[in-house]
Protein backbone atom coordinates (compact mmCIF):
# COMPACT_ATOMS: atom_id res chain seq x y z
CA UNK A 1 0.00 0.00 0.00
CA UNK A 2 2.92 2.43 0.80
CA UNK A 3 4.09 1.91 -2.98
CA UNK A 4 0.26 2.60 -3.90
CA UNK A 5 0.48 5.99 -2.07
CA UNK A 6 3.32 7.33 -3.41
CA UNK A 7 2.23 6.11 -7.10
CA UNK A 8 -0.88 8.32 -6.19
CA UNK A 9 1.33 11.44 -4.99
CA UNK A 10 3.11 11.23 -8.52
CA UNK A 11 -0.11 11.23 -10.33
CA UNK A 12 -2.35 13.32 -8.35
CA UNK A 13 -0.63 17.04 -9.45
CA UNK A 14 -0.95 16.03 -13.41
CA UNK A 15 -4.49 16.41 -13.03
CA UNK A 16 -5.06 12.46 -12.85
CA UNK A 17 -3.84 11.77 -16.43
CA UNK A 18 0.05 9.92 -16.96
CA UNK A 19 2.13 10.88 -20.02
CA UNK A 20 1.45 9.66 -23.02
CA UNK A 21 3.53 6.87 -24.40
CA UNK A 22 5.01 7.53 -27.26
CA UNK A 23 3.56 6.82 -30.62
CA UNK A 24 6.38 4.41 -31.94
CA UNK A 25 6.63 2.66 -28.45
CA UNK A 26 5.13 -0.85 -28.82
CA UNK A 27 2.17 -1.39 -26.15
CA UNK A 28 1.33 -4.30 -24.48
CA UNK A 29 -2.83 -4.38 -23.66
CA UNK A 30 -2.89 -7.11 -21.42
CA UNK A 31 -0.17 -5.57 -18.97
CA UNK A 32 -1.22 -2.91 -16.85
CA UNK A 33 -0.58 0.98 -18.02
CA UNK A 34 3.27 2.90 -16.32
CA UNK A 35 4.30 -0.68 -15.46
CA UNK A 36 2.43 -0.65 -12.75
CA UNK A 37 1.67 -4.38 -10.61
CA UNK A 38 -1.74 -5.92 -10.96
CA UNK A 39 -2.69 -4.84 -7.90
CA UNK A 40 -1.92 -1.30 -7.87
CA UNK A 41 -3.58 -0.92 -11.09
CA UNK A 42 -6.46 -3.09 -10.28
CA UNK A 43 -7.20 -0.82 -6.98
CA UNK A 44 -6.96 2.32 -9.40
CA UNK A 45 -9.40 0.97 -12.02
CA UNK A 46 -11.51 -0.19 -8.59
CA UNK A 47 -11.48 3.56 -7.44
CA UNK A 48 -12.18 5.13 -10.24
CA UNK A 49 -14.89 3.08 -11.69
CA UNK A 50 -16.64 3.32 -7.80
CA UNK A 51 -16.70 7.18 -8.18
CA UNK A 52 -17.81 6.95 -11.77
CA UNK A 53 -14.45 8.24 -13.53
CA UNK A 54 -15.11 6.23 -16.35
CA UNK A 55 -12.00 7.57 -18.76
CA UNK A 56 -9.43 7.02 -15.62
CA UNK A 57 -10.95 3.82 -14.78
CA UNK A 58 -10.63 2.51 -18.51
CA UNK A 59 -7.18 3.39 -18.38
CA UNK A 60 -6.50 1.60 -15.27
CA UNK A 61 -8.63 -1.61 -16.05
CA UNK A 62 -9.07 -2.43 -19.38
CA UNK A 63 -5.88 -4.62 -19.44
CA UNK A 64 -8.11 -7.22 -17.36
CA UNK A 65 -10.11 -7.64 -20.55
CA UNK A 66 -7.00 -8.82 -22.53
CA UNK A 67 -4.87 -10.44 -20.06
CA UNK A 68 -7.87 -12.47 -18.61
CA UNK A 69 -6.29 -12.51 -14.96
CA UNK A 70 -8.57 -15.06 -12.52
CA UNK A 71 -6.74 -14.02 -9.37
CA UNK A 72 -5.02 -10.69 -8.20
CA UNK A 73 -2.91 -10.87 -5.82
CA UNK A 74 -3.68 -9.38 -2.32
CA UNK A 75 -7.57 -9.10 -3.98
CA UNK A 76 -9.42 -12.15 -2.39
CA UNK A 77 -12.59 -11.20 -3.84
CA UNK A 78 -11.39 -10.88 -7.19
CA UNK A 79 -13.85 -11.93 -9.81
CA UNK A 80 -13.27 -11.73 -13.82
CA UNK A 81 -16.90 -12.07 -14.48
CA UNK A 82 -17.34 -9.08 -12.34
CA UNK A 83 -14.53 -6.48 -14.63
CA UNK A 84 -16.65 -7.80 -17.53
CA UNK A 85 -19.54 -6.77 -15.96
CA UNK A 86 -18.23 -3.15 -14.84
CA UNK A 87 -16.65 -2.90 -18.49
CA UNK A 88 -20.08 -2.72 -19.50
CA UNK A 89 -20.97 0.43 -16.84
CA UNK A 90 -17.57 1.99 -18.10
CA UNK A 91 -17.90 1.63 -21.86
CA UNK A 92 -21.60 2.21 -21.78
CA UNK A 93 -20.55 5.79 -20.00
CA UNK A 94 -17.57 6.72 -21.95
CA UNK A 95 -20.05 6.24 -24.75
CA UNK A 96 -23.17 8.58 -23.20
CA UNK A 97 -20.55 11.47 -22.10
CA UNK A 98 -19.07 11.50 -26.18
CA UNK A 99 -20.05 13.73 -28.75
CA UNK A 100 -18.50 12.77 -31.36
CA UNK A 101 -21.03 9.87 -32.83
CA UNK A 102 -18.03 7.86 -34.48
CA UNK A 103 -16.31 7.78 -31.09
CA UNK A 104 -19.57 6.52 -29.09
CA UNK A 105 -20.18 4.11 -31.70
CA UNK A 106 -17.13 2.55 -31.19
CA UNK A 107 -17.55 1.86 -27.21
CA UNK A 108 -20.72 0.98 -28.18
CA UNK A 109 -19.43 -2.00 -30.63
CA UNK A 110 -16.21 -2.79 -26.69
CA UNK A 111 -19.82 -3.63 -25.28
CA UNK A 112 -20.90 -5.96 -27.72
CA UNK A 113 -17.63 -7.27 -28.21
CA UNK A 114 -18.20 -8.01 -24.37
CA UNK A 115 -21.05 -10.00 -24.47
CA UNK A 116 -19.61 -12.30 -27.27
CA UNK A 117 -16.17 -12.50 -25.78
CA UNK A 118 -17.85 -13.44 -22.48
CA UNK A 119 -19.08 -17.06 -23.86
CA UNK A 120 -15.23 -17.48 -25.18
CA UNK A 121 -13.75 -17.10 -22.15
CA UNK A 122 -15.66 -19.03 -19.30
CA UNK A 123 -17.22 -22.15 -19.73
CA UNK A 124 -21.46 -22.35 -18.74
CA UNK A 125 -20.54 -23.21 -15.35
CA UNK A 126 -18.43 -20.35 -14.29
CA UNK A 127 -21.21 -17.78 -14.71
CA UNK A 128 -24.37 -17.19 -14.67
CA UNK A 129 -25.34 -16.84 -18.10
CA UNK A 130 -29.16 -15.92 -17.74
CA UNK A 131 -27.80 -12.55 -16.06
CA UNK A 132 -25.64 -11.87 -18.93
CA UNK A 133 -28.33 -12.02 -21.22
CA UNK A 134 -30.51 -9.84 -19.02
CA UNK A 135 -27.39 -7.72 -18.70
CA UNK A 136 -27.14 -7.82 -22.78
CA UNK A 137 -31.24 -6.75 -23.11
CA UNK A 138 -31.08 -3.96 -20.43
CA UNK A 139 -27.87 -2.41 -22.90
CA UNK A 140 -29.64 -2.38 -25.75
CA UNK A 141 -33.10 -1.53 -24.25
CA UNK A 142 -31.27 2.06 -22.76
CA UNK A 143 -29.13 2.83 -25.93
CA UNK A 144 -31.97 1.66 -28.34
CA UNK A 145 -31.96 5.41 -29.87
CA UNK A 146 -27.90 5.26 -30.53
CA UNK A 147 -27.87 1.40 -31.95
CA UNK A 148 -29.41 0.47 -35.10
CA UNK A 149 -31.36 -2.17 -34.18
CA UNK A 150 -30.63 -2.17 -30.44
CA UNK A 151 -34.84 -2.80 -29.95
CA UNK A 152 -34.38 -6.23 -31.66
CA UNK A 153 -30.89 -7.04 -29.66
CA UNK A 154 -33.26 -6.13 -26.83
CA UNK A 155 -36.24 -8.39 -27.69
CA UNK A 156 -33.81 -11.24 -28.65
CA UNK A 157 -31.54 -10.91 -25.82
CA UNK A 158 -34.81 -11.15 -23.19
CA UNK A 159 -36.12 -14.24 -25.50
CA UNK A 160 -33.03 -16.31 -24.77
CA UNK A 161 -33.18 -15.26 -20.96
CA UNK A 162 -36.76 -16.76 -21.15
CA UNK A 163 -35.18 -20.20 -22.79
CA UNK A 164 -32.80 -20.53 -20.21
CA UNK A 165 -35.12 -20.11 -17.20
CA UNK A 166 -38.64 -19.01 -18.03
CA UNK A 167 -39.65 -19.34 -14.02
CA UNK A 168 -37.20 -16.98 -12.83
CA UNK A 169 -37.69 -14.40 -15.74
CA UNK A 170 -41.18 -14.72 -14.93
CA UNK A 171 -40.29 -13.64 -11.39
CA UNK A 172 -38.22 -10.49 -11.85
CA UNK A 173 -39.71 -7.37 -11.19
CA UNK A 174 -43.60 -8.94 -10.97
CA UNK A 175 -42.53 -10.27 -14.55
CA UNK A 176 -41.23 -7.43 -16.18
CA UNK A 177 -39.21 -8.92 -18.81
CA UNK A 178 -41.84 -11.48 -19.83
CA UNK A 179 -44.00 -7.95 -19.72
CA UNK A 180 -41.61 -6.88 -22.12
CA UNK A 181 -41.88 -9.97 -24.69
CA UNK A 182 -45.64 -10.40 -24.74
CA UNK A 183 -46.41 -6.81 -25.34
CA UNK A 184 -43.29 -6.95 -28.16
CA UNK A 185 -45.11 -10.08 -30.17
CA UNK A 186 -48.74 -8.91 -29.50
CA UNK A 187 -47.96 -5.42 -31.38
CA UNK A 188 -46.31 -7.24 -33.89
CA UNK A 189 -49.09 -9.80 -34.34
CA UNK A 190 -46.61 -12.66 -33.67
CA UNK A 191 -49.36 -14.94 -32.21
CA UNK A 192 -47.30 -18.24 -32.45
CA UNK A 193 -44.34 -16.48 -29.88
CA UNK A 194 -46.58 -14.46 -27.71
CA UNK A 195 -48.80 -18.07 -26.82
CA UNK A 196 -45.73 -19.83 -26.73
CA UNK A 197 -44.62 -17.43 -24.11
CA UNK A 198 -48.31 -17.42 -22.42
CA UNK A 199 -48.78 -21.06 -22.08
CA UNK A 200 -45.46 -21.44 -20.06
CA UNK A 201 -46.04 -18.49 -17.58
CA UNK A 202 -49.38 -18.17 -17.41
CA UNK A 203 -49.72 -21.27 -14.14
CA UNK A 204 -47.29 -19.10 -12.36
CA UNK A 205 -47.84 -15.50 -13.03
CA UNK A 206 -48.78 -13.08 -10.67
CA UNK A 207 -51.89 -10.69 -11.00
CA UNK A 208 -49.58 -7.71 -12.63
CA UNK A 209 -48.05 -10.52 -14.84
CA UNK A 210 -51.72 -11.93 -15.50
CA UNK A 211 -53.47 -9.01 -16.20
CA UNK A 212 -50.96 -8.17 -19.20
CA UNK A 213 -51.67 -11.30 -20.49
CA UNK A 214 -54.60 -11.24 -20.50
CA UNK A 215 -54.81 -7.80 -22.51
CA UNK A 216 -52.38 -8.94 -25.35
CA UNK A 217 -54.28 -12.13 -25.35
CA UNK A 218 -57.14 -10.30 -26.47
CA UNK A 219 -55.39 -7.83 -28.95
CA UNK A 220 -54.31 -11.37 -30.52
CA UNK A 221 -57.84 -12.79 -31.34
CA UNK A 222 -59.05 -12.41 -34.99
CA UNK A 223 -62.44 -11.72 -33.99
CA UNK A 224 -64.86 -10.68 -31.33
CA UNK A 225 -66.03 -14.49 -31.17
CA UNK A 226 -62.46 -15.66 -30.63
CA UNK A 227 -62.63 -13.29 -27.33
CA UNK A 228 -65.86 -14.22 -26.25
CA UNK A 229 -65.20 -17.69 -26.34
CA UNK A 230 -61.74 -17.13 -24.53
CA UNK A 231 -63.26 -14.68 -21.78
CA UNK A 232 -66.44 -17.42 -21.41
CA UNK A 233 -63.60 -19.93 -20.52
CA UNK A 234 -62.24 -17.74 -18.16
CA UNK A 235 -65.40 -17.01 -16.62
CA UNK A 236 -65.95 -20.09 -15.61
CA UNK A 237 -62.91 -21.19 -14.01
CA UNK A 238 -63.31 -17.43 -12.09
CA UNK A 239 -67.18 -17.53 -11.83
CA UNK A 240 -67.07 -14.83 -9.06
CA UNK A 241 -64.41 -12.72 -11.03
CA UNK A 242 -66.58 -9.54 -11.64
CA UNK A 243 -63.79 -7.73 -13.90
CA UNK A 244 -63.74 -10.49 -16.43
CA UNK A 245 -67.83 -11.17 -16.11
CA UNK A 246 -68.07 -6.97 -16.94
CA UNK A 247 -65.57 -7.48 -19.76
CA UNK A 248 -67.75 -10.63 -21.01
CA UNK A 249 -70.83 -8.31 -20.82
CA UNK A 250 -69.40 -5.69 -22.84
CA UNK A 251 -68.45 -7.54 -25.33
CA UNK A 252 -71.51 -10.00 -25.80
CA UNK A 253 -73.60 -6.89 -25.96
CA UNK A 254 -71.43 -5.17 -28.36
CA UNK A 255 -71.84 -8.23 -30.74
CA UNK A 256 -75.45 -7.89 -30.19
CA UNK A 257 -76.11 -11.18 -28.04
CA UNK A 258 -78.74 -9.43 -25.97
CA UNK A 259 -79.58 -12.31 -23.64
CA UNK A 260 -76.35 -12.98 -22.96
CA UNK A 261 -75.22 -9.49 -22.24
CA UNK A 262 -78.12 -9.27 -19.38
CA UNK A 263 -77.67 -12.18 -18.03
CA UNK A 264 -73.78 -11.32 -17.27
CA UNK A 265 -75.10 -8.17 -16.29
CA UNK A 266 -77.44 -9.55 -14.10
CA UNK A 267 -74.90 -12.12 -12.39
CA UNK A 268 -72.72 -8.69 -11.55
CA UNK A 269 -76.04 -7.52 -9.73
CA UNK A 270 -76.12 -10.10 -7.42
CA UNK A 271 -72.60 -10.79 -6.58
CA UNK A 272 -72.51 -7.15 -5.75
CA UNK A 273 -74.87 -4.92 -5.61
CA UNK A 274 -72.70 -1.67 -6.31
CA UNK A 275 -74.30 1.45 -7.89
CA UNK A 276 -72.52 0.81 -10.93
CA UNK A 277 -74.08 -2.52 -11.60
CA UNK A 278 -77.10 -1.60 -10.19
CA UNK A 279 -76.87 1.30 -12.51
CA UNK A 280 -76.14 -0.74 -15.61
CA UNK A 281 -78.42 -3.25 -15.21
CA UNK A 282 -81.29 -0.34 -14.92
CA UNK A 283 -80.09 1.28 -18.23
CA UNK A 284 -80.57 -2.14 -19.87
CA UNK A 285 -83.58 -2.81 -18.50
CA UNK A 286 -84.82 0.91 -19.64
CA UNK A 287 -83.09 0.03 -23.35
CA UNK A 288 -85.34 -2.98 -23.81
CA UNK A 289 -88.70 -0.88 -22.60
CA UNK A 290 -88.72 -2.56 -19.17
CA UNK A 291 -89.66 0.35 -17.31
CA UNK A 292 -91.14 -0.44 -14.24
CA UNK A 293 -88.07 -3.03 -13.71
CA UNK A 294 -85.39 -0.34 -14.45
CA UNK A 295 -87.14 2.04 -12.06
CA UNK A 296 -86.88 -0.80 -9.42
CA UNK A 297 -83.41 -0.88 -10.05
CA UNK A 298 -82.68 2.95 -10.49
CA UNK A 299 -84.67 3.29 -7.27
CA UNK A 300 -82.01 1.06 -5.59
CA UNK A 301 -79.54 3.39 -7.33
CA UNK A 302 -80.37 5.88 -5.92
CA UNK A 303 -79.59 5.33 -2.69
CA UNK A 304 -76.17 4.50 -3.53
CA UNK A 305 -75.34 6.90 -5.42
CA UNK A 306 -71.74 8.52 -4.87
CA UNK A 307 -72.04 11.90 -5.43
CA UNK A 308 -74.72 14.94 -5.62
CA UNK A 309 -73.80 14.13 -9.85
CA UNK A 310 -74.84 10.65 -9.89
CA UNK A 311 -78.07 11.54 -7.61
CA UNK A 312 -79.54 13.53 -10.12
CA UNK A 313 -78.93 12.18 -13.22
CA UNK A 314 -80.28 8.58 -11.66
CA UNK A 315 -83.69 10.84 -10.45
CA UNK A 316 -83.88 12.21 -13.65
CA UNK A 317 -83.75 8.68 -15.22
CA UNK A 318 -86.92 7.01 -13.13
CA UNK A 319 -88.63 10.81 -14.33
CA UNK A 320 -88.05 9.34 -17.77
CA UNK A 321 -88.99 6.11 -17.17
CA UNK A 322 -92.49 7.51 -15.33
CA UNK A 323 -92.91 9.05 -18.32
CA UNK A 324 -92.73 6.22 -20.96
CA UNK A 325 -95.44 5.13 -18.65
CA UNK A 326 -97.63 7.76 -18.83
CA UNK A 327 -97.20 7.97 -15.23
CA UNK A 328 -96.75 11.83 -15.27
CA UNK A 329 -97.42 12.24 -11.83
CA UNK A 330 -94.63 10.40 -10.74
CA UNK A 331 -92.42 11.86 -13.83
CA UNK A 332 -92.70 15.24 -12.83
CA UNK A 333 -92.29 14.04 -8.99
CA UNK A 334 -88.89 13.08 -9.81
CA UNK A 335 -87.77 15.46 -12.09
CA UNK A 336 -88.41 18.11 -9.36
CA UNK A 337 -86.51 15.55 -7.14
CA UNK A 338 -83.32 16.24 -9.88
CA UNK A 339 -83.71 20.07 -10.09
CA UNK A 340 -83.46 20.21 -6.28
CA UNK A 341 -80.51 18.30 -5.89
CA UNK A 342 -79.07 20.81 -8.47
CA UNK A 343 -81.11 23.82 -9.17
CA UNK A 344 -79.28 25.10 -11.67
CA UNK A 345 -79.11 22.33 -14.14
CA UNK A 346 -81.09 22.83 -17.19
CA UNK A 347 -82.42 19.36 -17.88
CA UNK A 348 -85.06 19.15 -15.07
CA UNK A 349 -86.62 21.97 -16.70
CA UNK A 350 -86.99 20.58 -19.87
CA UNK A 351 -87.99 17.48 -18.91
CA UNK A 352 -90.83 18.69 -16.54
CA UNK A 353 -91.44 21.23 -19.96
CA UNK A 354 -92.18 17.78 -21.49
CA UNK A 355 -94.25 16.51 -19.14
CA UNK A 356 -96.44 19.32 -19.07
CA UNK A 357 -96.75 19.05 -23.23
CA UNK A 358 -97.34 15.23 -22.51
CA UNK A 359 -100.29 16.58 -20.14
CA UNK A 360 -102.04 18.14 -22.98
CA UNK A 361 -101.66 15.34 -25.40
CA UNK A 362 -102.86 12.47 -22.78
CA UNK A 363 -105.87 14.75 -21.98
CA UNK A 364 -107.13 15.71 -24.99
CA UNK A 365 -106.65 11.63 -26.37
CA UNK A 366 -109.72 10.80 -28.59
CA UNK A 367 -110.87 15.16 -28.62
CA UNK A 368 -109.43 18.24 -30.23
CA UNK A 369 -107.50 20.53 -28.37
CA UNK A 370 -109.63 23.62 -27.10
CA UNK A 371 -108.37 27.06 -25.83
CA UNK A 372 -108.59 25.93 -22.17
CA UNK A 373 -106.10 23.15 -22.68
CA UNK A 374 -103.84 25.45 -24.41
CA UNK A 375 -103.40 27.46 -21.19
CA UNK A 376 -100.99 24.61 -20.53
CA UNK A 377 -98.37 25.73 -23.25
CA UNK A 378 -97.85 29.07 -21.06
CA UNK A 379 -96.34 26.75 -18.44
CA UNK A 380 -94.75 24.83 -20.68
CA UNK A 381 -93.13 27.75 -21.91
CA UNK A 382 -92.28 28.66 -18.12
CA UNK A 383 -89.87 26.19 -18.00
CA UNK A 384 -88.40 26.20 -21.25
CA UNK A 385 -87.77 29.74 -19.78
CA UNK A 386 -86.11 28.56 -16.87
CA UNK A 387 -83.94 25.74 -18.13
CA UNK A 388 -82.88 28.95 -20.76
CA UNK A 389 -82.33 31.12 -17.99
CA UNK A 390 -79.52 28.21 -16.41
CA UNK A 391 -77.77 27.63 -19.67
CA UNK A 392 -78.10 30.34 -22.37
CA UNK A 393 -76.61 27.94 -24.55
CA UNK A 394 -79.03 25.44 -25.27
CA UNK A 395 -79.04 24.22 -28.99
CA UNK A 396 -80.93 24.86 -32.04
CA UNK A 397 -83.11 22.39 -31.50
CA UNK A 398 -84.09 24.05 -28.56
CA UNK A 399 -85.38 27.36 -29.66
CA UNK A 400 -87.46 25.52 -32.93
CA UNK A 401 -89.05 23.23 -29.78
CA UNK A 402 -89.77 26.68 -27.80
CA UNK A 403 -91.51 28.16 -31.41
CA UNK A 404 -93.39 25.13 -31.46
CA UNK A 405 -95.00 25.69 -28.30
CA UNK A 406 -95.44 29.46 -28.49
CA UNK A 407 -97.62 28.76 -31.91
CA UNK A 408 -99.45 26.50 -29.74
CA UNK A 409 -100.76 28.94 -27.20
CA UNK A 410 -103.76 30.43 -27.06
CA UNK A 411 -104.17 32.94 -29.83
CA UNK A 412 -105.55 36.58 -29.18
CA UNK A 413 -108.58 35.93 -30.52
CA UNK A 414 -109.02 32.98 -27.80
CA UNK A 415 -107.74 35.43 -24.86
CA UNK A 416 -110.53 37.96 -26.22
CA UNK A 417 -112.95 35.34 -25.66
CA UNK A 418 -112.03 34.17 -22.45
CA UNK A 419 -111.13 37.54 -21.28
CA UNK A 420 -107.80 36.88 -20.53
CA UNK A 421 -105.58 39.50 -19.80
CA UNK A 422 -101.49 38.97 -20.45
CA UNK A 423 -99.51 39.52 -17.86
CA UNK A 424 -102.36 37.87 -15.02
CA UNK A 425 -101.60 35.29 -13.30
CA UNK A 426 -103.23 31.78 -14.07
CA UNK A 427 -103.75 28.86 -12.67
CA UNK A 428 -103.00 25.53 -14.13
CA UNK A 429 -105.29 22.78 -12.19
CA UNK A 430 -109.13 21.40 -12.25
CA UNK A 431 -110.54 24.79 -13.39
CA UNK A 432 -108.83 24.07 -16.70
CA UNK A 433 -110.05 21.06 -16.80
CA UNK A 434 -110.32 17.83 -14.13
CA UNK A 435 -107.53 16.14 -16.20
CA UNK A 436 -105.01 18.90 -15.36
CA UNK A 437 -105.93 18.80 -11.41
CA UNK A 438 -102.54 17.04 -10.51
CA UNK A 439 -100.26 20.21 -11.81
CA UNK A 440 -101.85 22.66 -9.56
CA UNK A 441 -99.41 25.34 -10.51
CA UNK A 442 -99.65 29.43 -11.71
CA UNK A 443 -98.39 30.53 -14.90
CA UNK A 444 -98.34 33.86 -16.49
CA UNK A 445 -101.18 34.66 -19.12
CA UNK A 446 -98.53 35.52 -22.37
Amino acid sequence: MKRLALLLLFILPLGGFFPLLAQDEAVDLSKPPYEMGHTEAYALFYENYRNKQYDLANQFGEWMLYALPREIDKIPQFSLEKQFERFVEVYSGLAKDETDPTVRMGYYNKVQGLFRKINEVFTPDEIDAFQWKITKGTFFQQNYASIPGALDSTYAAYQEAFDLDYQRLAQISDGYYVRLLIDNYAARRMKEKAFAIIDKVEPIASPGLMAVIDGARNKLFDSPEERIGFLQGKVQDNPEDQALIKELAELQNEVGSRAEAIALYTRLYELNPSFDNIFVLAEIEASDAKYRRSNELFTEALDKAPSDVKKKEVALDISKNYQSLEELVNARRFARQASQIDPKWDQPFLEIARIYAAAVSSCTQGRSVDREDRTVYWLVLDYLDKAKSVNPSLSAAFTRSYAQYEAAMPSTEDKFFNSWTVGESFKIDSGVNECYSWINESTTIR
